[in-house]
């Protein structure tokens, strides 16, 4: 699937970062310790996740290249997987599977945006 750019990629991040409250409403709510992020952009979401709720297993999938060059640069060694290829994000989750975690998958970009 090929990406559409986005035309003010720094805009459109500053954008999504006013809503991060808003989109990870349910990770507490949520019986999963593993959450793929279909649609991560930059990685934004996860990161903040990351940082509230420590020792989650989280994926980030998106299909721009840029995004996720982005989301690498701004989250260095934290054990986030992020990706544009979705045979990454289904090892992984079968992984978390085989070894019994649950897992959870976030659209809220997709559709909040």
């Amino acid at each position: 699937m090929d990406a559409t750019p986005i035309d003010n990629a720094n805009l459109y991040i500053a954008e999504m970062g006013k809503s991060l409250v808003d989109k990870s409403f349910f990770v507490d709510k949520v019986d999963a310790n593993v959450f793929v992020d279909f649609g991560c952009a930059d990685g934004m979401m996860l990161g903040f996740i990351d940082k509230v709720f420590p020792g989650l297993t989280l994926a980030g999938y998106d299909n721009d290249p840029e995004m996720i060059r982005r989301a690498k640069a701004s989250n260095p060694g934290n054990g986030i997987l992020y990706t544009s290829s979705w045979d990454e994000v289904e090892d992984a989750v079968r992984k978390a599977r085989e070894e019994g975690q649950r897992t959870c998958l976030v659209l809220s970009s997709v559709i909040h945006e």
